[in-house]
């Protein structure tokens, strides 16, 4: 709440949620920008548009929804490293340092975005997962399903969770193996039916499942560079290029590679004492793997905009933390090597004492300039401040069509885009509708925006092919952006 003073950070990601929970607050269902939404799924949503009824502006419930879940996925995350290690204060400390000293972690939490409660039903998955080992009652594998099916409907990577799930329900459910096979249909048909129901809702009202398209895209050199530099950061300060990040990763990589070898040498399969902590440490490793490949395949052949960057790898951030404690801790209580968890402590001590400072900086600076949409850049634009002298009969075409419509509570429209930005499929339809926005301007019934302050998307025409394709003058030039119209029909003041 003292970072996000300036209201909830938001993104063009954000209005689509943020409209949907209005959409859905005013009983029209899920629609965002006058579209059915399907482009995410639903529960994140449905959340900010419950906490909605308590005020009207939707933004301010969303802020307080976001501190909430920062202290909620804190003390979860720092909850299982407590139990995992046989209630040690000194993992509970290390947890905590891990999570509340990162950076990213802030800012995945100061954001209308769904990693927040997504990152939630991820550790409430790993909880009820290791209730069920420990106690063999199925009551807690039905919660695990439920959490992991809320997951998959949160953020569409969450089936990802499901593999590792049941592989751990198989490794250490006591049942027979006919019976594991039967629960095992039982679990994964309650972790995908909603999923499932909502990809046929989609279906059935935008003929879409996810609002992608299949083709190939491969992930460049830099995208790895981003992989590679993004898992660093998590953990350890920056280094200046991407190689230096790898050297240290690499190294990283193979200290835990090799004491969890060595844990998984000392264990005895059966002992009951070990197997939340085995738990925590299989499920990290083999979730986080599938999750990675999941995300290579995807932005391969299905979103081409996706990024390997600390939002979609916080998840990854979260397994491999916990189970990083959990195999150093089993280690050191297996070879009875106090020597080695103390190392471990102190190595997390350093790592805290690095990454706070860079946190606190930016939590001041955060303040202080506001984030996203709601940053004071965006409060200040002088080209935002025209809108309400636009009659909403005028359609609105820009780069910036969410931002603006979401700022300005009005219906805007996309400029023509070149290809597709999730599937990079060339747009056929482009000179066709780059003709007829020119001519809805000319006629004086549209205003086309270009909006400076989102930054150059390569899927839109450029100012130059605007000025030069429509021919219409420019009523509004500032550091902002730019807006096209027939200086007769609009009394747009400097």
């Amino acid at each position: 709440l003292w970072v996000t003073v300036k209201g909830v950070g938001l993104t063009s990601d954000s209005t689509i949620y943020l409209s949907t929970a209005r959409s859905l607050l005013e009983g029209r269902g899920f629609f965002a920008f006058g579209e059915p939404m399907t482009q995410y799924p639903p529960v994140y949503p449905l959340l900010l548009a419950a906490v909605g009824k308590f005020n009207p502006d939707i933004t301010v419930t969303a802020r307080w929804l976001h501190a909430f879940l920062y202290g909620l996925n804190g003390a979860l995350f720092m909850y299982l490293a407590y139990t995992s290690t046989r209630r040690s204060p000194f993992a509970l400390f290390a947890a905590g340092i891990l999570y509340f000293s990162n950076e990213f972690m802030l800012d995945i939490h100061a954001y209308a975005w769904s990693e927040s409660p997504f990152i939630t039903f991820l550790l409430l998955t790993l909880f009820f997962l290791t209730r069920y080992v420990m106690s063999q009652r199925l009551n807690w594998m039905y919660l695990t399903a439920a959490s992991l099916a809320l997951a998959a409907v949160t953020r569409y990577v969450g089936i990802t969770l499901l593999p590792a799930a049941l592989i751990i329900f198989w490794i250490f459910s006591e049942l027979k193996p006919k019976q594991k096979i039967r629960y095992a249909l039982v679990f994964g048909g309650i972790s995908v039916l909603p999923l499932a129901a909502w990809m046929m809702r989609n279906l059935v009202v935008a003929k879409t499942a996810a609002n992608r398209v299949v083709a190939y895209h491969p992930v460049d050199a830099d995208g790895y560079h981003d992989l590679i530099s993004s898992l660093h950061n998590y953990f350890l300060p920056s280094t200046v290029t991407w190689w230096n990040n790898f050297f240290e990763l690499t190294v990283v990589i193979i200290v835990f590679g090799l004491f969890a070898y060595k844990l998984f040498k000392l264990y005895k399969p059966g002992e009951k004492t070990e197997s939340e902590l085995i738990t925590l440490v299989l499920t990290g490793l083999i979730g986080s793997g599938i999750y990675l490949v999941f995300l290579l395949i995807s932005m391969t052949y299905i979103d081409a905009m996706t990024r390997f960057n600390y939002r979609i790898l916080s998840p990854v951030f979260i397994l491999l933390s916990l189970s990083a404690i959990s195999i150093m801790f089993g280690y050191s209580t297996k070879a009875k090597n106090n020597a080695v968890w103390a190392v471990f402590l102190l190595t997390v001590l350093i790592i805290g004492r690095a990454n706070t400072g860079s946190t606190v900086d930016a939590a001041f600076f955060k303040r202080a300039n506001g984030l996203g949409l709601n940053g004071e850049i965006f409060h200040n634009s002088p080209l935002l401040q025209k809108f309400p002298q636009v009659d909403n009969n005028i359609t609105i075409y820009s780069n910036g069509y969410r931002e603006i419509g979401f700022l300005s509570d009005r219906v805007t429209v996309t400029l023509p885009q070149k290809y597709d930005a999730m599937s990079r499929v060339e747009n056929l339809l482009y000179e066709s509708q780059m003709a007829a926005m020119c001519s809805h301007a000319r006629s004086g019934e549209a205003l086309i925006v270009t909006f400076r302050l989102l930054g150059k998307w390569d899927i839109y025409p450029t100012e130059d092919e605007i000025d030069i394709t429509c021919d219409i003058p420019i009523l509004y030039d500032e550091y902002d952006g730019l807006i096209f119209g027939i200086k007769d029909k609009f009394s747009i003041t400097p």
